[in-house]
């Protein structure tokens, strides 16, 4: 084991002249993993020490870190336990080398020519030791704390506005809920007074058209009125040219004559009426032959109408038997 600490040493030592950077680093790696296996006992037994730091960390870093002649046994096992987690088959060959020393019985001792590297390994890139500790571990996790504390103060503040933004929103949701049941309880109503508006338009174009209906009839029973009227005078007149010569005889046989005219002819209708036109035909002739209407007429004039009245109301009388 000598001889192949002194091989390694001299590789270690060589300055670049033999051998290359990565046959040196290969050299340090097993020269390392040798003398962690020396002390895998020590390493085993001891607790771990709480460690924290930054930068980079590399598999030499740990070495380093391991093999420092000036760092505790709890520290040593802290990184120990870092290279375990972090570079397993690492640890796993050191594991091997570590039980191969205790059934060979070799025993430990400086290796003189790797702490001589370590030393200038030192000078040229001196080893970060700030930071390590449960001093350093516990002003990190105050600042920790302290940072959560404030993340958590945003968050309560941010809680804080949702809150009062979802507020808000409900109270904006309310009123937008009251303001829809007054629409609708408007809409409804403006639907009623529609529907009353359209029924009271529909009522007013039949009253319309009931009006235009009876004017039609008032004009037809006026038309009829004047024509009857008009038939009254020339009879009348022609009873006044015949009543200076023989009145009353003469106005008996036109009455007596009328009487004998067909009931249909001599009420102007075709087919047969039923009740509410014979109604309706006796009102217009009553209309025309009253004799009120002829009160300044001689007598003779309204005893005609009412015979022919009478002669009107038998026709009527004798088409409803």
């Amino acid at each position: 084991m000598g001889g192949m600490r002194q091989w390694l040493g001299r590789i270690l030592l060589d300055g670049n002249q033999v051998y290359t950077p990565q046959e040196q680093a290969q050299a340090f790696e097993i020269a390392a993993c040798e003398r962690i296996a020396e002390a895998w006992e020590e390493l085993k037994r001891a607790i771990p020490e709480l460690v924290i730091f930054s930068g980079p960390v590399d598999k030499v870093f740990l070495y380093r870190q391991i093999l420092a002649v000036d760092s505790g046994l709890e520290r040593q096992a802290a990184f120990a336990k870092i290279l375990q987690t972090r570079y397993p088959k690492s640890w796993d060959w050191i594991a091997e080398r570590a039980a191969a020393r205790g059934w060979e019985g070799e025993g430990g001792g400086r290796d003189l020519l790797l702490e001589e590297f370590l030393a200038r390994l030192e000078e040229i890139s001196p080893l970060a030791r700030e930071g390590l500790g449960q001093d350093r571990l516990v002003g990190f996790l105050q600042q920790e704390v302290r940072d959560k504390e404030a993340i958590l103060r945003r968050l309560r503040d941010d809680l804080e506005f949702a809150e009062d933004r979802a507020r808000r929103a409900h109270q904006n949701l309310r009123k937008a809920e009251e303001e829809g049941k007054l629409l609708q309880k408007q809409l409804r109503e403006a639907r009623e007074n529609g529907e009353k508006l359209r029924q009271e338009r529909s009522r007013r174009i039949q009253l319309d058209r009931q009006a235009a209906e009876a004017g039609g009839e008032v004009e037809r029973l006026r038309q009829e009125c004047a024509k009857l009227d008009s038939r009254l005078r020339q009879m009348a007149q022609r009873l006044a040219e015949a009543e200076r010569q023989q009145p009353v005889v003469l106005a008996r046989v036109e009455i007596t004559q009328l009487r004998q005219v067909e009931a249909r002819q001599l009420l102007g209708v075709d087919g047969m009426p039923d009740e509410e036109e014979l109604n309706q035909l006796r009102r217009r002739f009553a209309a025309a032959l009253h004799s009120d209407r002829v009160g300044q007429l001689p007598a003779w004039v309204g005893q005609l109408f009412d015979q022919v009245l009478s002669a009107v109301n038998e026709a009527c009388d004798r088409l409803r038997k």
